[in-house]
């Protein structure tokens, strides 16, 4: 795709997440040409703002133009999957409630702790503990069974307390469930936890002081525990996650930069950002911080706030395919206008012809790879990273013939990479 007049400042304009601007020249530069670059950054854009037909349409008019390239075709791709997607963030999801359980009607709590539930009977006893342990008090515990099992409830008859609700809900997946609770909270701070996590002691007391003590700040997280344990509950390993000081971009690069357990929000913030998006399968934590990011920034609290853990042998944990993780990654990064391969260049290996030479070349042998292509690696990583990291995850599914494609790939891209190398060996074995 060749280059077009306008796209420095155009780069800047979104570089500094001024979309309006970014559109506003885009639609001046349109006026006086229509290659392939400016209609795919353009059709970009509108995906950005939720103009999807006319998205798709400039995309495919882009994809006629003598000038396109690989990145047109992967473009309108996720753009096709985009205008698809369920773009609500739960505004009917009270309505989802069948059942509902509520300790005191009249309670007038501070903080509103949302958990949700689907088949953990045997896991969401720890957590509750966890909360009921809290040194902070003035608190409710909203439960959401996202019509899971029953015997959940069983666990929770033994642990109630009149500061808990329980909803037993229409399942609508992970984002749905917490959508529900947040329509059922009442506290004037909202925080999180999953039935399969712990919290701290200390964990909403640090928190919540902190808010209080930063009337300007909106929303505040802090550092987390990881833990692996196997069946029997018994830790085989454990690491701290030192989220850092808030940077926006930090959340295009990671997935633990914040985690939901460490988070608190003031109420009025879901005025700005309503809650999680429906239509994702996975990774709906993850694009509730992008989401949240573009409203609010965050203060940071640097102690850790409780466990994130990983249970061997859940079905959530190591179960789906890579092509089905990072087609939902990048379904979130395109949602949010931050894919790297927009024509003007964003991301710098984006743009390298031998790059794209091999990628094209990747795709035509294995179209259906372009789903496993994590692409927002781009960003902050060598181009032949994407191929690497794919190739690796793709022998340990046995797809030992796809796998070679990709190193071979990287080996193209990075010759003197010892461990390319290496992996490209094995792949023969």
């Amino acid at each position: 795709m060749k280059s077009y007049p306008g796209m420095d400042q155009v780069r800047r304009s979104l570089l500094a997440h001024k979309w309006p601007e970014a559109k506003r020249l885009m639609e001046q530069v349109i006026e006086v040409s229509e290659s392939a670059g400016v209609l795919n950054d353009l059709a970009l854009f509108c995906a950005r703002t939720g103009e999807w037909e006319r998205a798709l349409g400039l995309m495919e008019n882009a994809m006629q133009r003598p000038d396109q390239d690989v990145r047109t075709g992967i473009n309108y791709f996720y753009i096709s999957e985009l205008s698809s997607l369920n773009p609500s963030r739960g505004q009917d999801a009270r309505n989802r409630v069948l059942e509902l359980k509520t300790g005191d009607e009249a309670l007038k709590p501070k903080l509103s702790i949302v958990m949700r539930t689907f088949n953990r009977g045997e896991l969401i006893a720890e957590a509750v503990k966890s909360v009921r342990a809290q040194s902070f008090k003035d608190w409710e515990l909203v439960i959401v069974n996202d019509e899971g099992g029953r015997e959940v409830e069983a666990a929770l008859e033994k642990l109630w307390d009149k500061r808990m609700v329980y909803a037993y809900a229409k399942h609508s997946g992970p984002a749905g469930a917490f959508n529900v609770g947040l329509r059922l909270a009442r506290g004037t701070m909202i925080g999180f936890l999953d039935d399969d996590d712990f919290a701290d002691p200390e964990c909403w007391a640090r928190l919540v002081s902190h808010l209080e003590m930063h009337p300007e700040a909106s929303a505040v997280y802090s550092d987390l525990n990881l833990a692996w344990l196997d069946q029997t509950g018994r830790k085989k390993r454990e690491q701290l996650h030192e989220a850092g000081p808030w940077e926006r971009e930090k959340l295009w690069r990671g997935f633990y930069i914040m985690n939901l357990l460490t988070l608190v929000l003031r109420r009025e913030v879901l005025d700005k950002m309503p809650g999680f998006l429906e239509g994702l399968k996975s990774s709906v934590d993850w694009e509730f911080m992008l989401a949240l990011s573009h409203v609010v920034n965050f203060d940071y609290v640097q102690k850790p706030s409780g466990e994130l853990r990983y249970w061997q042998g859940l079905e959530q944990v190591g179960k789906r395919s890579v092509l089905d993780r990072n087609h939902q990654r990048n379904l979130i990064c395109y949602y949010h206008g931050i894919t790297p391969l927009y024509k003007m260049g964003l991301a710098s290996n984006a743009d390298d012809e031998k790059f794209l030479l091999m990628l094209e070349r990747l795709l035509k042998r294995f179209p259906e790879l372009m789903q496993g292509l994590e692409l927002r690696k781009l960003f902050h990583e060598p181009a032949y990273a994407l191929f690497y990291q794919l190739g690796l995850e793709l022998m340990k599914e046995g797809r030992k013939k796809e796998a070679r494609e990709c190193f071979n790939c990287g080996r193209k891209l990075a010759p003197a990479e010892i461990k390319v190398w290496a992996r490209l060996l094995r792949s023969y074995v």
